[in-house]
C-alpha cells in the first residue's frame, strides 16, 4: 500500500523506557523523568508528573492498570501505565498492556460490573421523559418488562436490566487461560511423530486442553 501507517512512534520508546526504568529502579530520575516530562509537555499538560502522583487515591481508582497479578501497584506505576493508556487511545495497544501486566487477575475474585452515571439519587427525577416528551415509567424489578437497572445499584448498569437468561447480570469474570489463545490441536498433531498432540514438539498454552472442543480449564 502507498498509504502511510504508524508502526512505532517515538513516544512509545519514551514510555517503554520510563516503565522499564521504574520497574528496575523503583524511582523516576534522569532520562526517565526527562522523557515523562517531554510526553506531558507535548500533550499540553503540566509536565510536573509528581503532582498527578501525589493526587492519586488508589482506593478511588477503577483503572484496571492498577492491578498486577491480583495485587494493587503503587501510585507511581499506576500513573506510568495511565500515561500509556492516554497516549495510545485508539491505537490497539491497551489489551496487550493489560495482558502483560496480568491486570485481569483481580476478576478471579471480584466480578467486573460496567456502570454508568449515578441515576437513582437525583437524575431520575428530571430524566423521566422520552424523546417525544412523553412521561416514562421506570420499571427496575429485573423481571420481564423492566427497562432500567435496579435503583438499589444507584448507578446505571446497562447489562443488569433483566435477570432471566442473562449470564452477565452479576458482572464479568475471568479465566487464567484467556491471557493466551489456545494452540490449534491439529497443528500440534501435525508436529508430532505419531500425530498425537500429547507427543508433539509444539506444546499447548497454559490452562488449555490438547483435545479438540474442550473449554478453558482455569
Amino acid at each position: 500500500s502507498t498509504t502511510g501507517c504508524i508502526i512505532y512512534r517515538g513516544v512509545e520508546a519514551y514510555l517503554n523506557y520510563l516503565e522499564a526504568y521504574y520497574m528496575k529502579n523503583g524511582n523516576v530520575t534522569g532520562k526517565a523523568a526527562q522523557y515523562w516530562r517531554a510526553v506531558r509537555e507535548r500533550a499540553g499538560v503540566d509536565p510536573d508528573f509528581t503532582k498527578t502522583i501525589n493526587a492519586t487515591d488508589l482506593s478511588q481508582e477503577t483503572d484496571w492498570g492498577k492491578y498486577s497479578g491480583g495485587q494493587v501497584v503503587d501510585a507511581t506505576l499506576l500513573n506510568i501505565r495511565r500515561e500509556r493508556r492516554c497516549e495510545f487511545i485508539g491505537e490497539g495497544m491497551r489489551w496487550d498492556d493489560l495482558v502483560r501486566w496480568r491486570s485481569m487477575d483481580h476478576l478471579l475474585t471480584k466480578n467486573y460490573i460496567p456502570e454508568g452515571c449515578n441515576f437513582w439519587d437525583e437524575m431520575y427525577k428530571s430524566a423521566n421523559k422520552d424523546e417525544n416528551g412523553a412521561e416514562v415509567t421506570f420499571k427496575d424489578s429485573g423481571e420481564e418488562g423492566s427497562n432500567i437497572s435496579s435503583r438499589s445499584f444507584k448507578y446505571l448498569r446497562p447489562y443488569a436490566i433483566l435477570k432471566t437468561n442473562n449470564d452477565v447480570y452479576d458482572g464479568y469474570t475471568w479465566q487464567k487461560a484467556h491471557y493466551l489463545n489456545p494452540v490449534p490441536v491439529r497443528e500440534m498433531e501435525l508436529l508430532s511423530p505419531d500425530e498425537k498432540a500429547e507427543t508433539s514438539v509444539l506444546y499447548q498454552n497454559p490452562y488449555w486442553s490438547t483435545k479438540i472442543g474442550e473449554v478453558a480449564e482455569e
